[in-house]
């Protein structure tokens, strides 16, 4: 067996240290251990082991591993031949990446992904001053707080010119448009209007999107598996009603979108999926809008929809 997959399981550390210690440990190429609640004293278990020496691939993602676990992780030599390392939401600031950018073990990384990681204009300047990093082709960094500063920092660093993708989405940089708090009132009453007049088609729009949403992207279909499509396109549209009703009343609406994002990652959500929706979303609406649907409209759409998102990406 040269691939572990055990996300997901609330293993803690315990656990990790029953991975390193067990007979096939020695021989592991990919370790994923997303979700177990590791914490700092799991990835010490991890860096400590000895044992993890022909890894290529280690997935840590949602553990809390805060800086004192990335620091454990960053001065392990026995993970010196990793080419792929995966830290997406493990309140990881700029100190931890920094700790990486210093690294003398992670010299190989073809791809780092730290999402979901309040990294902010620091952070990004820790990575981009990284002559370590000097291998990576992928750098996947959504959600880190990063303003237009840090996002250039990141596209001119002389260290990363040979990344084919740095992937900055869902960042303020990267914002195609204003956050909740920030939407127009006539971006809000083009929104209302338009989503008024497809009321009498509620059910018929939900059940087109589904169906447009799965033909275009079949990879999401697993997570609803064991889920009732009547019920689950029901709640679409009541989470859209409340969305409509309460854009004027962010106080109350910015608490349920994050609860409703928090919800999602349980489901299995990712970032990228939020694209996928937001895209379909817009050309369904197209669709059934018709003659009434202006670039204006679709502007005002995109706006509102990606607020919308950007507050659901925000749960932990």
């Amino acid at each position: 067996m040269i691939e572990l997959n055990l996300s997901g399981n609330n293993l803690g550390p315990a656990g990790a240290h029953a991975v390193c210690q067990s007979a096939g440990a020695g021989r592991l190429e990919s370790l994923h251990l997303d979700e177990n609640a590791l914490g700092p004293m799991g990835a010490r278990v991890l860096a400590a082991t000895g044992r993890l020496t022909h890894l290529r691939t280690l997935g840590l993602g949602r553990n809390e591993l805060g800086h004192a676990g990335v620091s454990q992780l960053c001065s392990a030599a026995s993970l010196g031949h990793l080419t792929r390392l995966l830290l997406p939401v493990n309140d990881i600031h700029a100190e931890g990446a920094g700790a990486i950018a210093c690294s003398p073990h992670l010299t190989g990384l073809e791809e780092l992904d730290l999402s979901h990681n309040p990294l902010g204009r620091e952070g990004a300047a820790a990575l981009a001053g990284a002559h370590q990093l000097g291998r990576i082709n992928r750098l996947t960094l959504h959600d880190c707080d990063l303003d237009e500063h840090a996002a250039a920092a990141l596209r001119h660093s002389p260290h990363l010119v040979d990344a084919a993708v740095v992937d900055l989405r869902f960042n303020p940089s990267s914002r195609p448009g204003p956050s909740i708090h920030e939407l127009r009132d006539q971006t809000i009453d083009e929104i209302q209007r338009s989503f008024q007049a497809l009321a009498s088609q509620g059910d018929e729009f939900v059940a087109r999107f589904y169906d447009e949403f799965f033909a275009r992207h079949p990879d999401v279909r697993p997570l609803f598996a064991r889920v009732d499509m009547k019920r689950q396109a029901q709640h679409l549209l009541s989470s859209l009603v409340l969305v409509m009703r309460k854009l004027r009343e962010t106080p109350d609406l910015e608490p349920s979108l994050i609860a409703m994002g928090k919800r999602h990652i349980g489901y299995g959500v990712r970032p990228e999926h939020y694209l996928a929706l937001i895209t379909t979303l817009l050309d369904v609406l197209a669709e059934f809008s018709g003659d009434s649907w202006t670039p204006a409209l679709q502007d005002a759409w995109r706006e509102g929809l990606f607020a919308v998102c950007a507050l659901m990406m925000r749960a932990r």
